[in-house]
């Protein structure tokens, strides 16, 4: 499981993310949404909704695969079945 405030603040960073906007939208305050981002863990609810608001799952803290978890896809076309058989190690 990744530390869960400094990867907030990393992804946060990167996508030139205004906290204060964040912090409105999940109803705390800027200065508490400052705190977390120094804090390793947070309550599930809330985690749930400030990676909402900033567009994220939040599962991705707690997958080992950094984001490139891949799973088996099916679809039903027009033309037939389509099945994708993903192993472990390919990348989409």
């Amino acid at each position: 499981m990744k530390n869960i405030g400094p990867e907030l603040n990393r992804i946060m960073t990167e996508r030139r993310i205004v906290r204060k906007d964040i912090a409105k939208e999940v109803g705390i305050t800027p200065t508490y949404l400052s705190a977390i981002v120094r804090k390793n863990s947070i309550d599930c609810e809330l985690l749930d909704k400030i990676c909402k608001a900033i567009g994220i799952s939040a599962s991705y803290f707690f997958d080992d695969t950094h984001g490139n978890h891949v799973s088996d896809i099916s679809a039903t076309t027009l033309f037939g079945n389509a099945n994708v058989n993903i192993t472990q190690g390919q990348k989409v």
